[in-house]
């Protein structure tokens, strides 16, 4: 059940801007601006732009690593610096509700907020040009400053996300954000 925009990634996956919709189990899946706003709770002083991504973007990854599923439907883009929400990105002053998350979403959050939450968006801007493989591999024959491929942004696929523990038997460094 769709309550808001809808959008369609390459995966097929519909993606809903404005609003929430129905999880497997009959709930409602937070958005993206609801985790934004749940991690900009949990800091002591608001991060900036790039820190609000990459501390989202971990969590969206520790989350498809750990339980094999997104913990937000939304579109992530792999730009110069680093992965990028791209509703976000486009409505960064909107706000979403923390008590969209359920607690284990809350906990998954903190246990990434635990390990990178002090770091500036430079730092984590950086360790996601090191260890982030799926942005890497996105990235490859783009000039360091560009934007858009063939005039769209290049997606960072969460069925790549969930091959990286299998990348990284055959000897790859994929990085994890709890390292």
């Amino acid at each position: 059940m769709m309550l808001g925009t809808a959008l369609v990634t390459s995966e097929g996956a519909a993606l809903y801007l404005y609003g929430k919709r129905r999880d497997q189990g009959g709930g409602m899946k937070p958005t993206i601006f609801d985790l934004d706003t749940y991690i900009c709770s949990k800091l002591p002083s608001r991060p900036g732009a790039v820190a609000r991504h990459k501390l989202a973007y971990g969590v969206f990854r520790y989350s498809i690593i750990k339980t094999g599923e997104p913990i937000v439907d939304a579109f992530v883009a792999a730009l110069p610096l680093g992965p990028c929400f791209v509703s976000l990105l486009e409505h960064p002053n909107r706000t979403g509700d923390p008590n969209a998350l359920s607690a284990d979403e809350k906990r998954m959050t903190d246990e990434v907020l635990q390990k990178l939450g002090a770091m500036s968006g430079r730092a984590l801007a950086a360790r996601s040009h090191r260890n982030y493989y799926e942005w890497r591999m996105m990235r490859e024959g783009m000039h360091d400053n560009q934007v858009k491929s063939c005039g769209h942004y290049r997606e960072i696929k969460v069925s790549t996300i969930r091959l990286l523990p299998q990348i990284q038997k055959q000897g790859s460094n994929v990085g994890y954000p709890l390292l």
